[in-house]
């Protein structure tokens, strides 16, 4: 099991693995395009100065419910078929749970100062 993970550590971008930290930041918007889908945040709750996350080439695989001011409570990101698979859980203001899974071939940030 451990050489699976130190496996799937170095197939991924380290600057990407970092990035992602959205934990109690709220999800304040989302922009499709056919190419690019962008998630905004505010991020005044979490612990990172990202504000949008764009997922170049994309498929969306599973959401349960649409994501806009919804809370980031936990990801997972991993390499499938040489894309990245972001697996996410998020809480709703009803306090229902949203299991979101997309997969794109990049992951870039935009951020604010903080």
């Amino acid at each position: 099991m451990k050489k699976y993970y130190k496996k799937v550590l170095e197939s991924l971008d380290k600057s990407v693995l970092e990035k992602i930290n959205f934990h109690d930041c709220t999800v304040i918007g989302i922009e499709q395009t056919e190419k690019t889908l962008t998630v905004l945040f505010d991020n005044l709750g979490g612990f990172t100065n990202i504000t949008k996350m764009h997922l170049d080439n994309y498929e969306i695989i599973k959401q349960d419910a649409l994501l806009q001011n919804s809370w980031w409570l936990y990801n997972e990101i991993y390499q499938t078929n040489g894309k990245y698979e972001l697996h996410v859980l998020l809480q709703n203001r009803n306090m229902g749970v949203i299991e979101f899974i997309v997969s794109a071939e990049n992951i870039s940030f935009e951020q604010t100062e903080k």
